[in-house]
């Protein structure tokens, strides 16, 4: 359930471009970052250096900058909780049905992603991309769709619950809190790695199951004379009734 908003963020951040191609961005904690580069970069090399040894492949230099995507496992957010329904979608006419779903779990997510450009250059390189991506949000907001019916979703290794499709496309909010040079965490023994760290949050919602409901045609409706003791039903009527 969670992919579908982990590969948005991605793909928002991978807007960003240097030297006219998208800047990588890799799923990994900030530890795993250089690990999680080689590994995809060793498996796209694969098929690329012929018969390139295990080593030569391993002693390729990790490509900068990249990106490093880190998020929290959504949790509850009851300021945006609502106890509303949605009803009336997947109508049978016949039948006198319709599916009915509770609105959808509010839930945010933390948001951690680190820039890493090198040592050499590496500040220059940093601020360019930093820029990019401030000029994505209007005031501190960034809105990032996302399309619940794609098929891929529904296929290992995803395996979204088939009842999220009934989101349709949708768009999830990205709140920023701005930008930190970590560069001074990487000291070691040789030259100090450019890092800046990007920290904010989604917030998103997610489908519960749907559950069936019946069509209401018409609904009786007792007109009451609360005057009397103890009070009398004077007349009946019949509305329309709500779907």
């Amino acid at each position: 359930m969670y992919a579908v908003l982990y590969e948005a963020v991605r793909d928002f951040f991978a807007r960003a471009k240097h030297l006219g191609a998208a800047v990588p961005v890799v799923f990994a904690s900030p530890d795993r970052a250089f690990d999680e580069l080689t590994r995809i970069a060793k498996q796209r090399a694969q098929g690329k250096l012929g018969k390139a040894t295990e080593q030569q492949i391993e002693d390729r230099p990790a490509a900068v900058p990249f990106m490093s995507l880190w998020l929290t496992s959504p949790k509850f957010d009851p300021s945006r909780f609502s106890p509303a329904k949605i009803r009336g979608f997947d109508r049978d006419e016949k039948a006198g049905t319709a599916k009915v779903m509770r609105w959808p779990r509010p839930v945010t997510t933390e948001v951690q992603v680190d820039l890493w450009c090198g040592s050499d250059g590496g500040h220059t390189i940093a601020q360019q991309i930093e820029a990019q991506v401030e000029m994505l949000f209007v005031a501190e907001s960034a809105y990032l769709p996302i399309d619940w019916t794609q098929p891929k979703w529904y296929k290992p290794p995803f395996n979204v619950l088939e009842h999220a499709k009934v989101m349709g496309k949708t768009r999830v909010r990205l709140i920023a809190d701005g930008w930190t040079d970590n560069s001074d965490l990487e000291v070691g023994e040789g030259p100090k790695e450019v890092r800046r760290t990007w920290a904010g949050r989604l917030e998103a919602f997610l489908p519960y199951r749907a559950s069936e409901g019946r069509l209401v045609r018409e609904i009786m409706v007792e007109i009451i004379d609360a005057d009397m003791t103890p009070p009398v039903v004077i007349d009946t009527a019949v509305v329309g009734g709500e779907d």
